[in-house]
């Protein structure tokens, strides 16, 4: 594990910047998707909960952005 201030390659960073972070998103994604209403209704839902996210955490989402376009440099963690 690196150290919280030195990363050895940009994947490592990478991995803690951005894939890390998507941890308890990802269950609360899961969570919204198998709870109660119609699918729809869940759908609907974790929309709202998503874009309310990204408006509160702008930074991540251009963050993300970035690199998603830059696929030939992260192709290991993009697949």
């Amino acid at each position: 594990m690196a150290s919280p201030f030195y990363f050895n390659t940009k994947e490592e960073l990478y991995r803690a910047a951005v894939l890390e972070p998507l941890g308890p998103t990802l269950e609360l994604v899961k969570q919204m998707l198998t709870g109660p209403g119609s699918p729809l209704e869940r759908v609907e839902r974790l929309a709202r909960l998503m874009l309310a996210s990204f408006a509160r955490e702008d930074a991540y989402l251009l963050l993300t952005q970035q690199v998603s376009r830059q696929k030939d440099r992260f192709k290991s963690m993009m697949s």
